[in-house]
Parts: C-alpha cells; sequence; structure tokens
C-alpha cells in the first residue's frame, strides 16, 4: 500500500514460516519485512497500547502523534501491502472500537455516505487504469487511511468540547515540527531523515529551501500547517495567548515549506475569522 520499499541497510529484519509464506504467496510471494528502526517499533507498540487503553476523549492523541512524527519511511511490508506506523495505528484503533463497541454520535450522517460514497468509488476506478491491480493496492492504501481515520474520529469526538480537545493537541504537536522545519530551512538537513522516507537534504529551489519534516514533500507540510492554522483561530476569545502561539507555529510551518498552494490556502474563506472555517 502506498511507499515502496525504503529500509536502509542493516534495517530490514525477515520474520516469517512456511506456513505464512504459502499464505502470502497469493498476495505477494514473500515474507512480511520489517522496515522500521527500533526506536519506531518500540513507539509503534506503545501508542497502540495507549490507544485501546486512554478514554476515548484521548484516544486520537496516539493517532495523531504518529501522524506528526513517524516518516512513511516506517512500515511493515506484507506481499504488496505497506503497513506505516499510522496504518497500523488505524488498526489498533478498529480493534479498539470492537472491543469496547463504542459508537458513532449521532448515528450515520450525511458525510459518512459521501466518505464511504468516496473510498467505494476510489476502488471500483481502479479497473479503468492501465494496470488495475496496482491501482486498486494502491487504492486501497488511500481508502484505508482516509476512511479509517475519519470514522475513528467519528468515534472519538462527540461534540465541540471534544472537537476543541483535538485541536489543542494538534496544535501543540506541531510545534516541534514547526522548530524542525524553521532548522531545516536554514541549514538545508531534515532531522527525520533518520527515519528513512524522507531525503535527507532539503529540496532547493530557486535559490530557496523548501522544508518538509516528517512529510511526503514540503508542499504536504505546509498544507498540514495551513488546514491547522483555523485551529488556533478557535481559541481567539477564549485563550488569546495560545490563539497567538497556534498561529505562529502553524504560519512558521507554512512559510517553512516555501509553497504557494499552502499559502494561499490560509488566505481562503476558511481560513480567517468568521469565515467558512468555523468549527
Amino acid at each position: 500500500m502506498g511507499i515502496s520499499d525504503v529500509g536502509r541497510p542493516g534495517s530490514e529484519i525477515h520474520v516469517g514460516s512456511p506456513s505464512l509464506e504459502s499464505v502470502l504467496g497469493r498476495l505477494g510471494n514473500g515474507y512480511p519485512h520489517l522496515f522500521m528502526e527500533f526506536p519506531a517499533l518500540l513507539f509503534t507498540v506503545f501508542a497502540a497500547g495507549f490507544l485501546c487503553g486512554l478514554p476515548r476523549r484521548w484516544a486520537a492523541l496516539p493517532l495523531l502523534v504518529g501522524a506528526s512524527y513517524m516518516t512513511l519511511g516506517q512500515s511493515i511490508q506484507i506481499g504488496p501491502f505497506h503497513f506505516t506506523v499510522i496504518r497500523l495505528l488505524v488498526a489498533a484503533g478498529v480493534l479498539r472500537v470492537i472491543m469496547r463497541r463504542e459508537r458513532m454520535a449521532g448515528g450515520w450522517i450525511a458525510l459518512d455516505w459521501l466518505m464511504t460514497g468516496w473510498a467505494l468509488w476510489a476502488l471500483c476506478c481502479s479497473g479503468f487504469h492501465q494496470d488495475p491491480s496496482e491501482a486498486l493496492v494502491s487504492n486501497l492504501g488511500l481508502v484505508y487511511n482516509g476512511l479509517g481515520t475519519y470514522l475513528l474520529m467519528r468515534v472519538f469526538i462527540r461534540d465541540g468540547d471534544d472537537v476543541l480537545v483535538i485541536c489543542k493537541i494538534v496544535i501543540v504537536l506541531l510545534a516541534p515540527v514547526a522548530l524542525e522545519m524553521i532548522i531545516e530551512n536554514i541549514t538545508g538537513s531534515n532531522a527525520f531523515s533518520i527515519f528513512g522516507g524522507v531525503p535527507a537534504e532539503s529540496e532547493i529551489r530557486n535559490g530557496k529551501i523548501r522544508a518538509q519534516g516528517p512529510f511526503a514533500h514540503s508542499i504536504l507540510a505546509g498544507t498540514v500547517g495551513a488546514v491547522s492554522l483555523p485551529m488556533a483561530l478557535q481559541f481567539v476569545r477564549k485563550n488569546r495567548a495560545f490563539a497567538l502561539f497556534g498561529l505562529m507555529i502553524t504560519g512558521s510551518i507554512v512559510m517553512a515549506s516555501r509553497s504557494s498552494g499552502p499559502i494561499l490556502t490560509t488566505t481562503s474563506p476558511g481560513a480567517v475569522p468568521g469565515g467558512t472555517g468555523r468549527l
């Protein structure tokens, strides 16, 4: 699912058994491959445990930490499928929901149907590609990421107070990312490259360094900052100091990415006070 093999020499651990190989042969003729540094593996295990054990309001914290700090270079490959840290945590979240019999607040709503329709079409349209099987594998990963995360958040977030908690978590988690991207924007070296999946040297365009942090591209990094900016605006009335802190964090990420798309996103109606971005 998603990225290609990105393990560094010495970081590959092959595990499996003949019986497992016969099963996996149907999917890709091979054993599972662990392309994961020990700290990332340890983080994944602990994060999955916390995700299953934390109270509902805080259950999204491990998921958001994984999305903020772990690169796509940390993954487990089974046949053609790549299970990155975030995908493993989504699986842990689904297990939690099943074990605790948690449900979405308000039942099934229109947006849930739209997301489900998008997921079904993403899978069905694979047949129109030049290589349907490859497109299906890629789209399965896309649907797993998008729909899986969305449904988990629907379970974890039940009211306005839960929304504010998530906004605070995101802003605080992005603070170290913003600091790293500022340093990266100055030095041209990406500290998150130790986890693989992102280059050690930052992209340079028109003589300007474009920081990307743990994300797959500088445009995606900047977009994360841009779409998180409205979260800071939710605290303008209740906690102006925190709102200013959030604007500095998200704005720094956008500017460090040196990408026009994220900059334009911050000027859209959904990113300004009184616009459609009100949560």
